[in-house]
């Protein structure tokens, strides 16, 4: 089946893998952004989150960045003792 625009059906569905994927996966580091901008520097939210957009947009996001910096966070509150 043929979608508006040539997409074919795999396309499209693709498309919306991506899409989703790409959304779970900003979610994620704002997530550890804000987390980790509160609890380890007492930082604002908003800056957290404004940051966790930029790298989206430069396209730094990928799974093993955003594991990462989880993972460094895990370590900082660990060290911390928060």
């Amino acid at each position: 089946m043929k979608f508006p625009g040539g997409h074919s059906e795999r396309e499209t569905d693709t498309n919306i893998n991506w899409y989703l994927e790409n959304q779970r996966r900003k979610h994620d580091l704002i997530s550890f952004i804000k987390i980790g901008v509160n609890l380890v520097h007492g930082g604002s939210i908003f800056k957290a989150q404004h940051k966790a957009r930029l790298l989206i947009d430069s396209k730094k996001a990928t799974s093993k960045n955003t594991f990462q910096k989880g993972w460094k966070l895990k370590r900082s509150v660990v060290r911390t003792g928060l």
